[in-house]
């Protein structure tokens, strides 16, 4: 009888475990990035933080603009917690931080990008740090701002040129050949943050738009397709970006937590919320995806970390389909401008052609009126 009993009890303990953690056998692998300073990091880093961060199974991608004694002290509290780290290598602010084919080399025929790694590798050593992995994060130089807002006629000229005489792939290869073979001796895989744009360039191997803004496709990296939703307010687009350009790629950025775009005062126009976190996680467990959430320091301040669920997929809202198509449509557009931005001269021969036809044209039209 108190077998029976017993059996009958462990039963229903295993009904009610069962229904309990259905729909949860899979969480999604979740990691936050963070531009915080070593001081400031450390601040973040409390012992509640480190709890969540553990039960999250969270790793985390650390800004090394700074290669201060706090931020060396910051990296091995989480190591001390069994945290993976990445280190997400920039420039200091003096250089802006952003890695791109303007600003691995001074004008005093040095490497910025050599002195960079080697002095993170002695800062390494001398603190005794283990790294997860090694980030770049490629984006236009900032003096492309004046250029945007400059006059049509002068953005034109920006454009030509860049697109007949540039070669920015080429140029960056070889200023970060050494750096590769660096990494690859210190033991490291590479991620590198994509834009959507870039991803579509590399599909279709356009040099154009590396020309055009002088970035470059970092070699044998992983790429992680970078949505940050500052750049719309709109959220279910973010998360239609994030399925029709993420199905090739292991990894995707989100956005960001923050109530500040990255190292910068402007503000973000709409910070992440618990619910698109949660959408996105949704369609990121359909297709395998690791998730990034960039700011940890607005995860920590909005009090976020303790409700993030790695689990949750019951309540999401549905993909809007026309969305998602009209998002895949304005990719394949896209690849056709780079593909044809790959071509310069023999556009700019088009363009030569069509203006003589039409210069013929009115010739013919203009001699056809006067013999009348």
């Amino acid at each position: 009888m108190i077998r029976r009993i017993t059996f009958l009890l462990l039963c229903l303990f295993l009904m009610h475990s069962t229904h309990a953690n259905k729909g949860r056998t899979t969480a999604v692998k979740i990691g936050f990035i963070t531009e915080q300073s070593g001081s400031k990091l450390l601040q973040l880093l409390t012992p509640e933080t480190l709890e969540e961060l553990k039960r999250l199974n969270a790793s985390v991608k650390i800004s090394i603009q700074d290669l201060s004694v706090d931020k060396a002290e910051a990296v091995k509290v989480l190591q001390q917690n069994n945290i993976p780290v990445t280190a997400w290598i920039l420039f200091p602010s003096s250089m802006q931080y952003w890695i791109n084919a303007d600003n691995l080399y001074s004008e005093q025929e040095t490497s910025h990008i050599i002195q960079r790694y080697r002095d993170f590798q002695r800062w390494t050593s001398k603190h005794n740090l283990k790294w997860e992995r090694i980030a770049f994060s490629i984006t236009p130089y900032d003096s492309d701002r004046k250029v945007a807002s400059s006059s049509t006629l002068n953005q034109t000229k920006v454009i030509w040129k860049r697109l007949l005489k540039n070669n920015a792939q080429e140029k960056a290869n070889q200023l970060m050949a050494p750096i590769y073979q660096l990494i690859k001796q210190d033991g490291y895989a590479i991620d590198a943050f994509a834009s959507p744009y870039e991803l579509l360039a590399q599909d279709v191997a356009s040099e154009g738009w590396h020309n055009l803004n002088h970035t470059f496709t970092v070699e044998n990296a992983r790429s992680i397709p970078l949505f940050f939703n500052h750049f719309t307010n709109n959220e279910q687009r973010t998360v239609a970006l994030h399925v029709v350009y993420a199905q090739d790629h292991p990894a995707i950025a989100i956005g960001s937590l923050n109530n500040s775009k990255p190292l910068s005062e402007y503000k973000n126009r709409s910070p992440l919320s618990l619910a698109s976190i949660h959408q996105h996680f949704h369609y990121a467990r359909e297709m395998n995806k690791e998730v990034w959430i960039y700011g940890l320091k607005g995860a920590v301040q909005k009090n976020l970390l303790s409700r993030i669920d790695p689990f949750e997929s019951a309540h999401h809202q549905r993909l809007d389909q026309d969305l998602a198509k009209r998002v895949n449509r304005e990719g394949s557009n896209a690849k056709l401008i780079f593909q044809m931005m790959h071509y310069p001269k023999l556009i700019l021969a088009l363009l030569v052609i069509y203006l003589l036809l039409i210069g013929l044209s009115i010739r013919k039209g203009f001699l056809i009126y006067r013999s009348r």
